[in-house]
């Protein structure tokens, strides 16, 4: 079963072979392939190095912005509050009270036995995970399927499901292309699941088509969110960090508030370019010097004119918006005399063990954020330990730190479905998620969505420094918005 707030748990990590870090490195990089896929379906042209100017139909906070006729229709209303009691069972929608170990929940009542029950039954609840299970992307998104989401569904059903109700888990494939979206929104919406989880990253599209249906969607890491949405709640949306990664820059862990700062990033990938102009616009309005920005080409190899122009702009503290080309840069930079302060933002192949692997001692002294654990940390021991027991030896020797956040994800939608109680239905899902607070399971930063008129669960960062004695992130410290 999903677990809240775990900081106890004991169990080591465990070691893998070469043959497994070959097969993680190339799932990285189809993993993040997938997402600047996705990305760049949805956001015209590259991003600008003026922090003031944005993108099309994106405001500074990578929210998308309504177009004519396109938005989907608004979803009917939800019904009235209601609180969880002892234990996290529902309470009666008046006079309950919040009860230990309970999260703030919402009682539809609008919803009840008149809301949607798609795909649920008294024994089940279908969920279809959408990512791309064919083509190039195939066999290594599939294996992130295997590793991290079903580890969660058997680990579920193995302690009863939730409410008695066993996981289903359906894959629908999106191919990575955006008729493969639209394809999959439609076979989602008709194969009888209750809701869509896009596991690596939808595109717009996809999330458009299925709120538009009135079905619950968990979007592990879009590129924008409308508004206009109603049914679809995000994890992580990566401009929402650049609060607190400018706080991050200004603390002891940075020490850069008076450094002459860069960012490079990977401009045709709008996922990181829309974290860039998120980020270039937050340091400016918090009165910090950025003075030189960076744009490259994903699959770049060669960086040296670049990371010049860095040095002779008399750059301190440099900014990674950048996947796999993050190893490069930090190579070059050092062929050319060059050492500044490297910081790899969070939502990148930067921040994860396999580009300070692929880099080696280079990488030392790294720092940087991201929302999920490090592999030294107790939550990540439980992790691998899950996989073990669950999935087998073989599968736990190929879990990687950057399959943690699906995992993460699964056991946070676990915990939403729990909120939800035992009379689910598709409109007291979303209900009930949105006044969820400070859930926290030890794997990811805390999860919020209530009060926030954009639902994104993720705020804050761990901050993380490189590195320990095998080249992986350590933890620097708790998470926090601000520090």
């Amino acid at each position: 079963m999903p677990i809240s707030r775990s900081r106890t748990l004991s169990r080591p990590g465990q070691k893998t072979s070469t043959k497994a870090r070959i097969r993680a490195s190339s799932l990285l990089a189809i993993v993040l392939l997938v997402a600047a896929a996705c990305s760049n379906s949805t956001l015209p042209g590259g991003a600008r190095v003026n922090a003031a100017d944005q993108r099309s139909q994106l405001d500074a906070n990578g929210v998308a912005q309504p177009s004519n006729g396109t938005t989907p229709g608004a979803a009917g209303s939800l019904g009235a509050a209601g609180p969880l009691g002892a234990g996290g069972q529902t309470a009666a929608a008046t006079g309950g009270e919040s009860g230990a170990g309970g999260i703030q929940g919402v009682a539809a009542t609008g919803g009840g036995a008149s809301g949607s029950t798609v795909g649920i039954t008294d024994n089940e609840i279908t969920i279809s995970v959408s990512a791309a299970f064919s083509g190039v992307y195939g066999q290594l998104s599939n294996q992130l399927f295997d590793v991290a989401a079903t580890t969660w569904q058997k680990e579920v059903n193995s302690n009863g499901g939730i409410y008695g109700r066993q996981i289903k888990l359906v894959k629908v494939d999106n191919q990575g292309s955006a008729d493969g979206a639209i394809s999959a929104c439609k076979e989602a919406t008709s194969n009888g699941s209750f809701m869509v989880w896009n596991m690596t990253g939808a595109y717009v599209a996809e999330d458009a088509c299925e709120d538009a249906a009135g079905m619950p969607v968990f979007d592990a890491n879009p590129s924008a969110m409308d508004p206009s949405w109603r049914s679809v709640i995000a994890l992580t949306l990566g401009t929402q960090f650049a609060p607190a990664e400018v706080s991050f820059v200004k603390s002891q862990y940075a020490n850069a508030g008076n450094s002459k700062i860069g960012i490079i990033y990977t401009g045709d990938v709008a996922r990181y370019a829309s974290q860039y102009d998120a980020v270039s616009a937050a340091l400016l309005q918090a009165g910090l010097q950025l003075v030189h920005s960076e744009k490259i080409s994903q699959n770049q190899t060669s960086f040296v004119s670049q990371m010049s122009r860095m040095r002779d702009a008399g750059v301190q503290f440099v900014m990674l918006y950048v996947g796999l080309e993050a190893p490069g840069i930090i190579r070059d930079s050092q062929a050319i005399g060059y050492s500044p302060q490297y910081y790899a933002g969070p939502i990148s192949g930067a921040a994860t063990d396999l580009g300070a692997r692929s880099t080696g001692p280079l990488y030392n002294g790294v720092i940087g954020t991201r929302p999920f654990t490090t592999s030294e940390t107790p939550a990540y021991a439980q992790f691998i330990a899950n996989v073990r027991k669950y999935n087998g030896d073989s599968a736990a020797a190929s879990a990687q730190d950057f399959e943690l956040p699906v995992y993460g994800a699964a056991v946070t939608i676990g915990k939403l479905l729990e909120v939800a109680g035992h009379d689910l239905t598709r409109e007291s899902f979303v209900a009930s998620a949105k006044e969820v607070q400070d859930y926290d399971n030890g794997y990811l930063v805390p999860f919020t969505l209530k009060g926030k008129a954009i639902p994104v669960g993720q705020a804050a960062v761990f901050p993380i420094g490189c590195c320990q004695s095998d080249n992986t992130w350590k933890s620097l410290g708790p998470a926090g918005e601000q520090f």
